[in-house]
């Protein structure tokens, strides 16, 4: 009887493992696959591997590899979850060899992970009791594994297989990336139809920005840019607006830089925080014909409240015309034009900014400095984390909202939902 062992942090599985797995079966002609989703992997921290629950990885795996097609009989295991703590290889392999009666076990491993099993726990026990199996997408890598293969065989006496395939362009980085940009249609094509209805029925990867590795998989804005746009914005902004303008890119540097590191979104993402910072109020000096003028060039959208307001135009047409003049990506644009009014369900680049300008040190508003002093204890206290960032972009609603009460001026939508949309997230968690 031939047993295979295919385990990883299958976080979301996808139609790149099913494929291997279908391959690996195939060409050992295995009786059985056990499918182990590892609990916390030793090369990662424990945040990445659980950013999504034991069972959701779980439920995935066993909906996913429902769709093998090679015959092999398939066990998806929770041996590695229901033991806990970090999850080593030569644990589960010992448990199958125990549990099966085999003297050998047939193991799938990802490129990267065979071309560093000396790493691995207790490697020359593996190499004795597993036969390690990998795939080659690309004569290069074939070659390297070939190598590697061969210094196994040498050194330890490991036997190993290696298979070629054409390569899937899909990562589960990816697909958890997208899905909390909120672009999770562009995964359907990544997963398995059933997978990809889990996850969306589950908004999983959409409220777990304090959790997720990288939120975004675009370019961040290049060192050159930020230096025309540092360069040229004095050419928009009043004395004072600059004044302003700087002290907010400060105030967003100091919150943006541990959340990313809480967070795990490379700092090369700053950039965009100063640009965003940098360009935010940059037609805030422009009348409100010159600010109608523009938003009849750009087709924005303008309803009854924002039409005549020449603070609440501003935030859009300085992201348009900084994507004229500059070239902004999304991220960026995103954050300028919703830095006024909020919406519901910003991104953590969104908020930052938001925060920023209601909170930096030369307001001199009691409100928001009574805003930005909370914040700063709350954070000292608690860590830079989302419901600190939450928490302090809801407050800072709220004061806006209750000052638009007070001076009887209308609302925009967008801040009533921005506001409610944090509310109602975290109101079964009692934490705003």
């Amino acid at each position: 009887m031939k047993i295979g062992l295919f385990g990883g942090s299958f976080n979301p599985v996808h139609i790149g493992h099913l494929r291997a797995a279908e391959i690996f079966c195939q060409k050992q002609e295995l009786d059985s696959l056990y499918v182990v989703p590892a609990h916390v992997s030793p090369f990662k921290t424990e945040k990445d591997s659980l950013y999504i629950s034991d069972a959701d990885r779980l439920n995935m795996a066993r909906l996913c590899f429902s769709h093998l097609e090679s015959g092999t009989k398939v066990n998806v295991s929770d041996m590695e979850i229901s033991r806990g703590g970090t999850s080593y290889t030569i644990d589960t392999v010992n448990a199958l060899l125990e549990k099966t009666g085999q003297n050998k076990i047939y193991m799938l491993v990802g490129s990267d992970m065979f071309l560093s099993l000396e790493k691995w726990k207790n490697f020359e026990e593996l190499f004795e009791k597993c036969v390690i199996c990998t795939l080659s997408r690309n004569a290069d890598e074939l070659n390297l594994l070939r190598a590697k293969s061969k210094e196994y065989f040498l050194r330890y006496g490991a036997q190993t297989e290696i298979y070629s395939d054409e390569p899937l362009e899909v990562s589960a980085t990816r697909i958890r990336s997208l899905f909390a940009c909120g672009k999770g249609e562009n995964c359907r094509n990544m997963l398995t139809a059933d997978v990809f209805e889990y996850i969306i029925e589950n908004r999983l990867f959409t409220e777990s920005a304090d959790k997720a590795e990288n939120l975004f998989t675009h370019e961040p804005t290049s060192s050159s840019t930020l230096e025309r746009i540092r360069g040229k914005i004095p050419e928009f902004l009043t004395p004072k607006r600059l004044i302003h303008t700087l002290s907010v890119e400060k105030q967003a540097l100091e919150i943006a830089e541990p959340m990313f590191e809480k967070l795990g979104i490379d700092k090369e993402y700053l950039s965009d925080i100063s640009a965003a910072a940098l360009l935010h109020d940059i037609t805030k000096k422009l009348p409100l014909t010159e600010q109608k003028r523009l938003c009849l060039k750009y087709g924005i959208h303008t309803d009854s409240v924002s039409a005549d307001s020449s603070n609440l135009l501003h935030s859009k047409t300085a992201a348009f015309l900084s994507r004229d003049i500059f070239g902004i990506n999304d991220i960026v644009f995103g954050a300028v034009f919703n830095h006024t009014t909020g919406k519901a369900g910003m991104n953590v680049f969104e908020k930052i900014i938001f925060l920023s300008d209601y909170i930096e040190p030369t307001r001199k508003q009691q409100v928001c400095a009574d805003a930005r002093e909370k914040f700063l204890n709350d954070a000292k206290q608690n860590g830079f984390n989302m419901r600190v960032l939450d928490t302090a972009v809801a407050d800072s609603l709220d004061s806006t909202l209750l000052y638009l009460l007070s001076t009887k001026n209308p609302i925009a939508a967008e801040t009533i939902q921005a506001r409610n949309h944090l509310i109602l997230q975290y109101s079964r968690k009692k934490l705003l």
